[in-house]
């Protein structure tokens, strides 16, 4: 029918209103199905300074260009547009997704965040930051924060609710000879699907022009 979709068998087994709850995945299209991905890429690279934004008022980490440069970098090593699950819509999601942790050592965190009362649980020396209503974590050297999972739910109005889960890492130090990371600290945060959208459409956004140079950097035309 003219206007419809075409349908794809694949594609409907992983609809999240037919599966209801899930996990996203890191596993890559099918071959064949890659070209259709860089509308993806090109939308991470034309709004990326929205993804970090969205990524940083919602995890409640102050996101540097250091940390930004990171974020970039990956995404494309990784090419997580790729991946089947990736989506228009989650894309500022899949950049930390995707990405193996920041450090926490200097980390500034959003006060009163979920993150926050995480990291004020565990006893880490919080001091209060520069930048206006942040802490600094002083410091934790070695502990690392990762995002372990991204899953769904469909409730039964239909609503799609979405959750990013995180741990908190400290190295393993009964392990000398190799770097390994145990656990101390798993935790959730709630994000909005359409968000991202909305934001891209708001015609009162302030341009950040050095996270759009560093999205050029690694996202080529």
């Amino acid at each position: 029918m003219p206007g419809i979709t075409e349908y794809n068998k694949y594609t409907y087994f992983r609809c999240p209103y037919h599966r209801k709850r899930a996990d996203y995945i890191k596993e890559y299209v099918p071959e064949g199905e890659q070209d259709s991905r860089l509308d993806l890429y090109q939308i991470a690279k034309n709004h990326f300074d929205k993804a970090i934004y969205l990524l940083q008022k919602t995890t409640g980490i102050y996101i540097t260009n250091t940390m930004a440069d990171q974020l970039a970098e990956n995404y494309v090593a990784l090419r997580a547009y790729n991946y089947i699950d990736a989506t228009f819509y989650n894309i500022p999601w899949y950049l930390i997704y995707c990405y193996n942790g920041f450090p926490m050592y200097h980390m500034n965190v959003i006060k009163k965040s979920t993150l926050y009362k995480h990291i004020d649980a565990l006893g880490f020396n919080l001091i209060e930051s520069k930048i206006q209503g942040y802490v600094y974590i002083e410091e934790k050297n070695g502990y690392v924060l990762r995002a372990t999972n991204y899953r769904y739910a469909v409730d039964n109005d239909e609503n799609l609710n979405e959750w990013l889960d995180f741990a908190i890492l400290e190295p393993d130090n009964n392990e000398k000879d190799i770097l390994l990371f145990k656990t101390v600290d798993r935790f959730s945060i709630s994000v909005d699907s359409y968000y991202f959208e909305n934001l891209i459409g708001y015609s009162k956004w302030q341009i950040r022009h050095t996270l759009l140079d560093i999205a050029s950097k690694y996202m080529k035309p």
